[in-house]
């Protein structure tokens, strides 16, 4: 984890640089990149769908129960492609629940990949498409 190359330490990084962030919109796309990094890695296509997929996968490991998990990571991933991509006026308090969301899930996640690696993440969705 000391190597400025190891793959969770830029997410890590982002998840307390989300936490410092005075504006909703800077957080959420810290989180969303942390969550990225580790739920998009290798993938050029169906972004949003893998994200929500992977992301569910993990959050739902012990209890199985995915399509809250995937529904929220959907939504997400919306907000932040909005804020990127300047598409829609991000109206908080509106999305006021979703900054908190971006830290659990990243928090989560990054701990689940501590605990268990890359690969094992990816084996996972393999076997639940």
């Amino acid at each position: 984890m000391e190597s400025d190359k190891h793959y969770l330490r830029r997410p890590a990084q982002r998840l307390l640089e989300g936490g410092f962030r005075d504006r909703p919109e800077d957080a959420v796309l810290d989180y969303s990149i942390g969550l990225e990094i580790l739920l998009l890695a290798g993938l050029n296509d169906e972004l949003s769908y893998r994200f929500a997929l992977r992301g569910a996968t993990v959050l739902s490991w012990e209890t199985g129960h995915k399509k809250p998990f995937f529904d929220n990571l959907k939504n997400f991933y919306k907000l932040r492609s909005s804020i990127v991509h300047g598409s829609a006026e991000i109206k908080f308090p509106e999305h006021e629940d979703d900054r908190p969301l971006g830290d659990d899930y990243l928090r989560k996640i990054w701990w689940w990949f501590f605990n268990n690696g890359f690969s094992k993440a990816i084996e996972g969705t393999k076997k639940n498409r």
